[in-house]
């Protein structure tokens, strides 16, 4: 093994190479995709450059990695990296999100078909969203459901 764990998650170099692409490539107040964030490197380094960062990760590592450099950072306990290149003190936010199963799943005969996981309610409430509407199911009609503008 060439590497132990603690080396392997030691980031200064790795920061600065993300920090000057992100200088060269962004502005402050710019938005930077990581859309396979690993270990959260790029969303903390855009986050001490003051960028707006979105990252996607599918690894449960998001939990043990990532969420907690982010916090280190807003706290402005992380001391690596660009952090002192930058001036950086903490500060922020981030949101999380978990993705929902997909509404669609193949049959034993290989027809999409509804995931069995969704009732009616779910879908309707998903689609007002996208459509911009607020889901208002009926308090009186079962099974009614209905959508209005903002």
């Amino acid at each position: 093994m060439l590497f132990t764990r603690e080396e392997v998650f030691k980031t200064p170099k790795l920061e600065r190479l993300l920090h000057r692409i992100i200088h060269i490539a962004t502005n402050p107040g710019d938005l930077v995709l990581d859309s396979f964030a690993g270990l959260g490197i790029t969303g903390a380094v855009a986050h001490k450059m003051g960028r707006r960062w979105i990252m996607i990760e599918l690894g449960e590592h998001c939990h043990t990695h990532i969420i907690p450099q982010l916090k280190k950072v807003i706290d402005g306990e992380d001391k690596g990296g660009i952090t002192q290149t930058v001036n950086w003190k903490g500060g922020g936010g981030f949101r999380y999100y978990r993705l929902a199963p997909s509404s669609l799943e193949k049959d034993k005969w290989g027809n999409w078909i509804l995931n069995k996981e969704y009732n009616s309610e779910i879908l309707a409430e998903a689609l007002c969203k996208i459509e911009g509407f607020t889901y208002a199911p009926s308090d009186t009609f079962y099974r009614q459901h209905s959508c209005y503008s903002k």
